[in-house]
């Protein structure tokens, strides 16, 4: 993931659909990864209000679990 700077190839529509289609190419099972980009256009903002909700807590728990002493 660090290699390849994952992170960075779900920045934009255009990046996350080389990375659903290059994760296709690797699959050995069936699959529907190019109907992925799809799901995110239709829940977009689903997705981002979980996402909202979800990044802080997430942020909040790795620096009680790494930076808090016990």
């Amino acid at each position: 993931m660090i290699e390849d700077d994952f992170l960075m190839s779900c920045k934009n529509q255009e990046r996350l659909t080389r990375t659903f289609e290059r994760l296709g190419n690797r699959a050995s099972f069936a699959h529907q990864f190019h109907r992925a980009i799809d799901d995110l256009q239709l829940f977009e903002e689903d997705v981002t209000t979980h996402f909202t909700i979800f990044f802080p807590e997430l942020k909040l728990h790795i620096h009680r679990l790494y930076f808090t002493s016990n």
